[in-house]
């Protein structure tokens, strides 16, 4: 079976921009893909939402909708980004994706979940009830997930995130931080070849892999779509605010 790995966050909107290519990529049989949380606002990098971070966010979105065609609801934008007691914390939602994906194999769903429910609905994914109501729209059970939840939080969680960063750096990719990092490295880790990307995707499927079949489809979906850096966005930046 071919293997995508997609770093990503729920409140990264480049991943956002990327969701219907990730639906169409997880929908394709004998292939599986592999999330990996990339802490955009993870820990230190929990922000509170200011006006400077608000205008980078919005000029990024305006971007966002103009490149994929995704919609950012007005709940969103005239709401929840308005409000100065907003805060933008990739923990407990990137736990939920986690749980999710223990219990019953849908951490994509639940990803996808999180951001309709951040973007297109203005609602605060980082509270426990907005993530239960999620895991409940997936037919999830209510206990069995808070459980999950909870487990895949604190340590759990950090253990995650450096194994992710970890896994990025091995198969050459880079931060936003220092994208000149990325063409100092071999164009692809051992075993992987890259895909064409999305406007700022990472999709890697073993290089034994013939470009037909799977990988071939999953080309197929990604042609045609700007190169750009290897990374969503998805993990944090030093010197710059993220997103």
């Amino acid at each position: 079976m071919a293997l995508i790995h997609y770093w990503y966050d729920p409140l990264c909107g480049w991943c956002y921009g990327a969701a219907p290519l990730l639906q169409v990529v997880g929908e394709i049989p004998g292939l599986r893909v592999a999330l990996r949380g990339g802490g955009l606002f993870s820990g230190a990098q929990r922000q509170r939402l200011n006006g400077p971070l608000r205008q980078h966010i919005l000029a990024h979105d305006q971007r966002i909708a103009a490149l994929s065609g995704q919609p950012f609801g007005a709940a969103y934008r005239d709401g929840l980004l308005q409000d100065a007691e907003t805060w933008l914390d990739s923990d407990p939602p990137t736990a939920a994706v986690l749980a999710a994906e223990a219990l019953a194999g849908q951490g994509l769903a639940m990803l996808h979940g999180l951001h309709r429910a951040h973007y297109q609905q203005g609602r605060r994914i980082a509270e426990p009830a907005v993530l239960v109501e999620l895991a409940q729209d997936l037919g999830l059970a209510v206990e069995a997930f808070r459980a999950e939840l909870q487990r895949h939080g604190g340590a759990v969680l950090a253990e995650h995130l450096v194994a992710s960063r970890r896994a990025l750096a091995q198969l050459g990719g880079w931060r936003l931080s220092d994208p000149g990092a990325g063409a100092r490295r071999a164009a692809a880790g051992a075993g992987h070849r890259r895909l064409p990307g999305s406007t700022r995707g990472l999709a890697r499927v073993p290089a034994t892999r013939p470009g037909r079949g799977a990988a071939g489809g999953v080309e197929g979906v990604l042609r045609g779509r700007r190169r750009g850096p290897l990374l969503n966005g998805a993990l944090p930046s030093r010197g710059r605010p993220p997103y």
